[in-house]
């Protein structure tokens, strides 16, 4: 065995630079959704990179090969249907891992285990002690904990030591434990029917259970006379979440709160269309009067149903026939470009917005590519 580390003279760097590459389109479950941060490092690189400079190099090319092959897999080259600038869709070649433990999805298969017992064989039995003075978005001290190490992370920035924290340290400490959810969360419709849905309840169970938590938050109930209908009032452990949800419901929080205090700097309008096929209908008044600002309530909530009040149900019903729309706000980052506002889209994935809001506006379609920072243009998350 060589005094050397393995990264002095291996690595396996195609096939770390692909997985980096397919885990930036991840966003269930990864640690970026946590919270933006502007050097965060690919969970694959910072496996590798760590795998590769614990373990020592064996010394021997076969053996060395074999290491890196349980690392990064094997590249096998595959077609894939790929999208173009035209809408046209194309099939190109490109490369892909198979097998190793740095795509994503594969980091906790039976190959992580064996590289953890390789790495405590390499101390003398014990787990090396891992230190990131700049843990920054926390990749290589989660990537360490993943791999059976001692970890000290810290960062100055307050942001990054709080990232860290839910990152690193909570999720350890409340692993498999519950707690109530918060009332405000409980008084949340459709936060709770995602969760009791997410428990596995059926439609009917979900709906009565909607109810009773509607009318405790009104009155008072008697549990030993159960509902109305007869039923047993909902069980008290059935309100007992996981930390995942808990995190959904203080972030629904947040976001409330913001909106109600915020609503007023950002300003939603409408305008006059028909849904199904999409047309603008022009209003008999100014070019500048064509857009119209809607109204918000008290919690910061568009209300689009104020500027129809005038029409009848069945008249919105037809989605040809003309009526209030509203959607989202194209706002500029650059003083010298003016805001661009329209109402521009109902439902769907923000991937599918770029594409109609060039079909739309014609004049934008050239600088908005994703939801991202393009050519000046920003593209507003929130779909009202």
């Amino acid at each position: 065995m060589s005094d050397k580390r393995l990264i002095e003279v291996a690595f396996p760097l195609k096939q770390a630079s692909i997985d980096s590459v397919h885990e930036k389109n991840v966003r269930h479950g990864h640690i970026s959704t946590l919270h933006i941060w502007p050097a965060r490092r690919p969970l694959a690189a910072a496996r590798a990179a760590l795998i590769a400079t614990l373990l020592p190099d064996p010394g021997d090319a076969e053996q060395r090969a074999a290491i890196l092959k349980r690392l990064g897999g094997t590249l096998v080259k595959t077609t894939k249907a790929k999208k173009q600038a035209n809408g046209q869709t194309e099939d190109v070649a490109v490369e892909e891992t198979l097998g190793g433990i740095l795509h994503w999805g594969r980091e906790s298969g039976p190959d992580l285990e064996t590289f953890r017992e390789e790495i405590r064989k390499a101390y003398g039995g014990r787990a090396p002690k891992v230190l990131d003075p700049f843990a920054g978005g926390g990749a290589i001290p989660l990537e360490a904990m993943r791999l059976g190490c001692e970890v000290t992370a810290m960062d100055i920035n307050p942001v990054a030591w709080f990232v860290l924290k839910c990152t690193l340290e909570y999720p350890q400490k409340l692993a498999g434990q519950t707690r109530r959810l918060p009332d405000f969360a409980i008084r949340d419709r459709e936060f709770m029917a995602a969760y009791l849905k997410a428990r596995g309840l059926t439609p009917a169970t979900i709906r009565r259970h909607l109810n009773e938590l509607g009318q405790a938050a009104e009155v008072e109930k008697d549990e030993k006379n159960g509902d109305l209908f007869g039923h047993d009032p909902i069980d008290p452990k059935l309100l007992d979440a996981d930390l995942a949800w808990h995190v959904r419901a203080w972030g629904r929080w947040v976001l409330v709160e913001a909106r109600k205090s915020l609503a007023r700097y950002y300003p939603t309008y409408a305008e006059y269309c028909t849904l199904k096929p999409y047309a603008k209908v022009p209003l008999a008044v100014d070019a500048g009067e064509q857009l119209k600002p809607v109204p918000v309530d008290d919690a910061g909530e568009p209300q689009i149903g104020l500027l129809n009040l005038a029409y009848d149900p069945d008249y919105l019903e037809n989605p040809k026939n003309p009526r209030c729309t509203f959607g989202l706000v194209i706002t500029s980052r650059r003083p010298s470009i003016p805001p661009v506002r329209g109402a521009v889209f109902r439902a769907g994935s923000t991937g599918q917005a770029p594409a109609r809001i060039g079909s739309w506006f014609p004049e934008l379609g050239r600088h908005i590519r994703s939801d991202q920072d393009c050519c000046g243009y920003f593209m507003e998350r929130c779909w009202f």
